[in-house]
């Protein structure tokens, strides 16, 4: 059996195919001498992932026998992850791999220019969708589940600190100090971020040596929503995370992004000679976060954490391997066949 351990140069291990499509189509249509109309549209699609050489089996729960590893989905499949301090870690230690990336980007761009004697006006309009397709929970144990042993529960309370050889005795003990798992509960994790932004422009030349540039741009960006509802938050009042578009919740889940944000933008070109030109100019670019951490919100992704009381104690049970349990059924009375029996138990002991 192999110990697995971290890729190097921190890269994911095992094999990660990508591939990204882009494609455009734009227009320009003149509408009059001094009237021109133009449109663009794109579109890119990114397929990335990562899936790691263990992935096929279920080593944790099925070679191992550890309870609680891995899972019933194939990208719950592989090494869980020990870590042992001083050393370095086996298994499979990369709590984002294996991940799966579908996202696509929808872009519309329109423009309209108008020349009016010593002004050119432009105005323009932008609408943006991302989405976000993955499967990827790495809040803190991955996938697998994960094991850290610290060496605290072999240490002398009140003696030395504890180093790599307590650490490698309570990974043989099978005494972790913190274990746990994500559970991505929503497969893909969806998220939908749309954005609108518009702009009105005016280059006036004022005479042959001043020309000024003046204009305003307005975006919007509508909180975010997951592919089949809207989006999630908590709530700190009632202690209770809302879900958009279910329970009466609204889809927006109550969160209020404002009416929009306006940039302003001014510019001077001043004409000293021939061959020199004075710039001045000021202006607000809006530089938005997007939703993207709406990925990992609960109740998307699901961490169960446990740790003991002190670090000179157990997060839970002894790590013991698990031998597969027996079932055994009723025993047949004379005549009849086990399936017969095992009838008669189930309505006879509707309980068990």
């Amino acid at each position: 059996m192999e110990a697995g351990g971290d890729a190097l140069a921190g890269g994911q291990p095992g094999r990660a195919p990508g591939r990204i499509q882009s494609t455009a189509v734009g227009a320009t249509y003149t509408i009059s001498s001094n009237m021109l109309l133009d449109a663009n549209f794109g579109f890119t699609r990114q397929r990335l992932g990562a899936e790691n050489v263990d992935i096929g089996t279920n080593y944790g729960l099925e070679l191992l026998g550890i309870p609680g590893t891995n899972g019933p989905d194939r990208l719950q499949g592989g090494y869980p992850r020990f870590v042992i301090s001083g050393f370095s870690s086996i298994g499979n230690p990369n709590v984002s791999n294996p991940f799966s990336f579908s996202d696509n980007q929808y872009v519309a761009v329109s423009n309209l220019s108008w020349m009016k004697g010593s002004h050119w006006l432009r105005f323009g309009g932008e609408y943006t969708y991302y989405t976000i397709n993955h499967f990827q929970p790495q809040a803190a144990n991955g996938p697998r589940g994960g094991f850290n042993f610290t060496g605290g529960l072999t240490a002398l309370n009140g003696g030395a600190a504890p180093n790599l050889y307590n650490a490698f005795a309570d990974f043989l003990l099978g005494l972790p100090q913190t274990m746990g798992k994500d559970l991505q509960f929503v497969n893909p994790a969806s998220v939908r971020m749309p954005s609108w932004g518009f702009y009105a422009r005016d280059q006036w030349q004022i005479n042959k040596q001043i020309t000024l540039n003046y204009g305003m741009r307005y975006e919007y960006y509508p909180f975010a929503t997951r592919a089949d509802r809207g989006g999630e938050r908590y709530d700190p009042v009632t202690d209770q995370v809302l879900i958009g578009g279910v329970g009466g919740v609204p889809t927006n889940a109550g969160v209020d992004v404002g009416n929009g944000q306006v940039a302003p933008r001014l510019g001077l070109a001043y004409r000293l000679a021939e061959q020199t030109v004075v710039r001045a100019g000021y202006g607000i670019s809006i530089d938005p976060n997007s939703f993207r951490n709406l990925r990992d919100a609960y109740p998307a992704t699901i961490s169960s954490q446990f740790s003991g009381a002190s670090s000179f104690q157990a997060a839970g049970p002894a790590i013991r391997r698990q031998a597969p349990v027996q079932q055994q059924g009723p025993t047949p009375r004379a005549g009849e066949s086990s399936a017969t029996a095992r009838c008669r138990t189930r309505i006879s002991h509707p309980l068990r």
